[in-house]
């Protein structure tokens, strides 16, 4: 299943010379740009659509919604800080070629489709074996960023639920 997306204005083109730098600008195989320059008003909606074509050649809807410049710049801003709203921890990663000497490496700000893989995945035997399962789909990463009030409530609860029941082994097997 391929998705793609965008933003649209109302009228005229957005530039692609300035990319947000923004959890927006990577969404799995989505691409989301804005010329933040040509925005006047905070009060501009933009149209956040996400497209797929399940069969190869209709195309689906899988999540439409329209938000504010402000909403978008202070959900992106908001995310990147809640995100980093965690204890100070650093993970080991290793060299890409042998020998090569570990690194110790703060973890990175997830994309909200990066959530959503995390979401789909349950570990299994002991915390030895992660299997992708169904449940979330990037409505709900996209949903995690922009919305807010009930539909933000509810959505995290479902995660923080399906969170807990897919880790479970393997946060047995870590002690």
């Amino acid at each position: 299943m391929f998705a793609t997306g965008g933003c649209l204005r109302e009228s005229g083109q957005w530039s692609r010379r300035e990319r947000s730098v923004c959890p927006l600008s990577s969404v799995g195989q989505c691409d989301f740009a804005f010329d933040v320059e040509r925005v006047t008003l905070p009060a501009t909606e933009i149209r956040v659509f996400v497209l797929t074509k399940p069969d190869g050649f209709r195309t689906k809807v899988i999540i439409s919604g329209r938000y504010s410049v402000e909403r978008l710049l202070t959900s992106a801003s908001d995310w990147n800080e809640h995100c980093r709203n965690v204890p100070s921890i650093l993970i080991r990663q290793f060299g890409a070629e042998n020998g090569d000497k570990p690194s110790w490496k703060e973890p990175s700000i997830p994309y909200p489709a990066q959530v959503v893989s995390c979401l789909n995945t349950a570990w299994e035997r002991a915390g030895t074996h992660a299997e992708q399962v169904p449940g979330f789909g990037i409505g709900d990463g996209l949903g995690l960023l922009l919305e807010d009030g009930v539909v933000l409530n509810a959505i995290a609860t479902r995660a923080i639920r399906t969170l807990v029941a897919n880790t479970l082994c393997l946060v047995v097997a870590l002690g």
